[in-house]
């Protein structure tokens, strides 16, 4: 169960640097 809450964290960072890298 860690191990996927891990996974989502990761997912979600991802995301959060696709966002920055569309606003520049």
């Amino acid at each position: 169960m860690q191990g996927l809450g891990f996974y989502l964290f990761i997912k979600e960072r991802e995301l959060e640097k696709k966002d920055y890298l569309w606003l520049y």
